[in-house]
């Protein structure tokens, strides 16, 4: 994975992109945990994440303004531990 932000070195949320994979926009806080936008924002961000996203990406953060309220976020998180539950299972 290479990283997009040329001339951005002091922002926290870090582009990446991955050759193998195209179409995916991949960030990160900390070069470890990789979030895929589409499928992760906000839902398995910390409240601290999702501050600093919104503060520096304020675009994607208003186009997924619909997603990010508590309840949202809360459905989406029960629904995706029910299901590794249930993959579980089988």
């Amino acid at each position: 994975m290479t990283n997009n932000n040329v001339g951005e070195h002091n922002k926290r949320v870090k582009w990446v992109s991955d050759p193998n994979k195209k179409g995916e926009h991949l960030f990160t806080f900390d070069g470890e945990r990789v979030f895929n936008l589409f499928s992760d924002y906000p839902y398995e961000l910390t409240k601290e994440e999702r501050r600093i996203f919104q503060e520096e990406e304020p675009y994607w953060a208003n186009f997924f303004r619909s997603r990010n309220n508590p309840i949202s976020i809360a459905f989406v998180r029960v629904q995706r531990r029910c299901r590794k539950f249930v993959n579980k299972q089988k």
